[in-house]
């Protein structure tokens, strides 16, 4: 599609440092119609090549799809029915970020770290924050604001809004957030669902795909994940899967997906 090959030229062309006009905040690069951004300005229509700006609400519809290309190479997919607000991009002389803040208010994300500090990403959700460590991952916001996240590589902090955390350090791990609880849970076939972009890459330009990303979510055959890896950079080795609570080192092994019980609010399903 002709919108691709665009993209394509523009995101090689900013990577590589060449002569297009480095924005300020975010570009995209890839545009599924239908999405738009929403701020002080109203709203207005992306396409490829339109600017991201902080303070706007990246919103798609069921068969959107926007990929962002931010000025530290961090790259940001918003999926199909999703909503995210960019509440923070500050911009150092050196081309990485003081800080980085988003707020992924419902539907599904991919998120690859670029060049900026650590300390620099902020991401929330209205159930959780996020604290990564180089690396590249995909999440989910649902109607009750659960958060599921899958980690391809890299490692995150999954916390609670009450500081009740979880470390995900294996590939293809998976954690829940609710308001209460932070956890782990085993990799489910289906929880794939929930994961579009994991479902399928084909709409995502290369330096948004993560290798074997398809791998994970697969009914378990008893071993380990295989090694995934991103255009970007390499994955480490993988590691046996143990499950904790928090702090507590509790045993959890679910045998049912995560959900949220509308009447406490609580995550159900997680013995």
């Amino acid at each position: 599609m002709r919108w691709r090959s665009l993209a394509a030229a523009a995101l090689s062309t900013m990577l590589a440092g060449g002569a297009l006009a480095a924005p300020q905040t975010g570009t995209a690069v890839g545009v599924d119609p239908d999405a738009s951004a929403r701020g002080n300005g109203g709203a207005r229509t992306l396409a490829v090549g339109s600017d991201v700006a902080v303070g706007e609400t990246v919103v798609t519809d069921a068969n959107g799809q926007v990929q962002i290309l931010f000025e530290d190479e961090t790259r940001l997919v918003v999926g199909p029915g999703s909503s995210l607000l960019i509440e923070k991009y500050l911009l150092r002389g050196n081309e990485n970020t003081d800080r980085f803040a988003i707020n992924a208010l419902s539907g599904s994300f991919r998120f690859i770290t670029g060049r900026s500090p650590k300390a620099a990403y902020e991401i929330k959700t209205p159930s959780a924050t996020i604290g990564v460590r180089g690396t590249a991952f995909d999440f989910t916001v649902d109607a009750l604001n659960l958060t599921t996240l899958v980690l391809f590589h890299g490692s995150v902090l999954l916390c609670t809004p009450g500081g009740q955390c979880v470390v995900l350090d294996s590939q293809c791990q998976v954690g829940a957030v609710d308001m209460v609880q932070s956890v782990r849970i085993r990799p489910n076939s289906r929880l794939r669902a929930q994961f579009p972009l994991i479902g399928s890459q084909e709409g995502l330009l290369a330096d948004f795909r993560v290798a074997q990303a398809d791998r994970c979510l697969r009914p378990s055959t008893g071993g380990t994940p295989d090694s995934l890896s991103h255009t970007g950079g390499g994955g480490s080795t993988p590691q046996p899967q143990t499950q904790t609570q928090g702090n507590a080192g509790g045993s959890i092994t679910p045998t049912t997906v995560p959900t949220t019980n509308p009447a406490t609010g609580n995550l159900t399903n997680v013995p």
